[in-house]
């Protein structure tokens, strides 16, 4: 009975081992409802960050509870809301836990998921599933500010106008005068003469209409053409007025560089967040040598730039975005984002059914405008243009440009070609009537011998 008894205590206890670890398993990938009692509670880690960025994240300590939130946290809660899970949040110190060791968390089974400013990268992406992505990130550097020395610049009167504009202008106004040549060259005493001096004539009437109005102009067709031209003029010469003062009275910034190459082709440090895996692979990728990298904490960009610490700070876009938002008159981004990457939730491989359910939830969001409306709620500087007016560019978004003006230009050349086609058919009737025989009038007698 005893050596009959043990083989079946022990298939017993190994049928039973087995029901437990597929009826937990079962818990586990499928959702139960929140007022089950089945009902499965999450246990999701967040980052504590209290002192910076906490529009994205945030946690507030009462007592022995804590109160989470921000952008990340209110995506995660609307997007698991209509599964009914239970969630108990597990706040991990963002300081001296670096993120990868917060995801650990997941592959040690002492968290289901973590929900925060966590970018998917192809390293985490082996330990853990990633949701579908709820917010564009990236790499981009920022700079500070400084003042554009434009007064000093010997050429500035070129820069109202784009080099095209000024280009336009001129074949305009050769094209003009060549038109008034032709309507006025048999009556306009200044176009007689050798042809290159006729040439040069064309150039200085050209010229001088800018400033004189030329009131020896004998033909009602070369009038015309003269009022086309001076309404185009009128309009420039004040455009090019106002834009000129704008760029000399106006105080001006620019970023101190213009693009990532130009901030690793420096000398100057170069600054990122203490414990971020990507911006720790970028400088090493650029090959920035060691003692040009700075790890800093968040709370510190602003101090690092202001201070000369750093020349730029390079860190991913949605931190960078509240960053410069803050300091408009300050800081600047040099450049476009220069890497492509995005945020999203992670959860163990064993969840992907509830991965499923969530990114599906999270598209549903972004198709009817939910996802949208939290980020205004949340992170209002997101992909504005809010800074424009401090960091704009004289030399380039201020200048007048060719599109400005086109309907100007088309004004005064449909009007000339008007004018020189009536006068064409003009000249060529007069001469059909001039070498045409007059016919001798009728009763008339010829001549008479004498």
């Amino acid at each position: 009975m005893e050596g009959v008894g043990l083989p079946s205590f022990v298939a017993s206890l190994v049928f039973m081992t087995f029901f437990t670890n597929t009826h937990a398993l079962e818990n586990l990938a499928t959702p139960s409802s929140k007022n089950s009692p089945t009902s499965r509670i999450l246990k999701v880690g967040v980052p504590w960050k209290s002192a910076v960025f906490t529009e994205f994240v945030s946690v507030e300590k009462n007592g022995t509870n804590f109160t989470v939130g921000g952008f990340c946290v209110k995506v995660f809660e609307a997007s698991i809301k209509t599964l009914n899970y239970s969630i108990r949040y597990i706040p991990y110190n963002g300081y001296d836990k670096n993120y990868d060791f917060i995801i650990h968390q997941i592959v040690l089974k002492k968290l289901d998921a973590v929900v925060g400013d966590f970018a998917i990268t192809s390293k985490r992406s082996r330990e853990v599933l990633f949701a579908q992505p709820f917010l564009d990130s990236g790499l981009v550097a920022v700079v500070p500010l400084k003042h554009q020395d434009i007064i000093s610049f010997g050429w500035v009167f070129t820069k109202p106008f784009t080099a095209k504009l000024w280009l336009l202008m001129a074949a305009f106004l050769l094209t003009g005068g060549m038109v008034v040549y032709i309507l006025e060259h048999r009556k306009f005493r200044r176009f007689e003469g050798q042809p290159r001096n006729q040439f040069g004539s064309i150039l200085w009437f050209s010229f001088i209409t800018w400033f004189t109005d030329q009131d020896d102009i004998r033909t009602a067709m070369g009038r015309i053409v003269l009022v086309a031209w001076f309404f185009v003029i009128g309009i420039l010469q004040s455009c090019y007025t106002a834009n000129l003062s704008a760029i000399l009275t106006a105080p001006r910034l620019e970023p101190t560089f213009n693009d990532i190459n130009s901030v690793v082709a420096s000398n100057l440090r170069i600054g990122y967040r203490t414990g971020s895996a990507v911006a720790d692979r970028f400088v090493e990728y650029y090959g920035v040598s060691k003692h040009r990298r700075v790890p800093l904490p968040s709370a510190e960009y602003y101090n690092a730039l202001s201070r000369g610490d750093v020349g730029a700070i390079v860190d991913e876009r949605p931190y960078m975005e509240s960053l410069v938002a803050e300091h408009c008159d300050r800081l600047a981004f040099a450049g476009q984002t220069f890497t492509i990457q995005n945020w999203g939730f992670a959860f163990d491989h064993m969840d992907n059914e509830l991965v499923r359910d969530i990114s599906i939830r999270i598209l549903e969001l972004s198709e009817n405008g939910e996802l949208i409306r939290l980020q205004q709620q949340w992170l209002p500087y997101y992909n504005s243009d809010h800074c424009s007016k401090y960091n704009s560019d004289p030399s380039g978004n201020s200048q007048l440009q060719v599109k400005h003006f086109w309907g100007l230009f088309v004004i005064a050349g449909l009007v000339s070609a008007i004018v020189l086609l009536f006068y064409t058919v003009h000249r060529k009737w007069n001469t059909s009537i001039v070498a045409s025989p007059t016919p001798l009038a009728e009763g008339s007698s010829g001549p008479t011998a004498s």
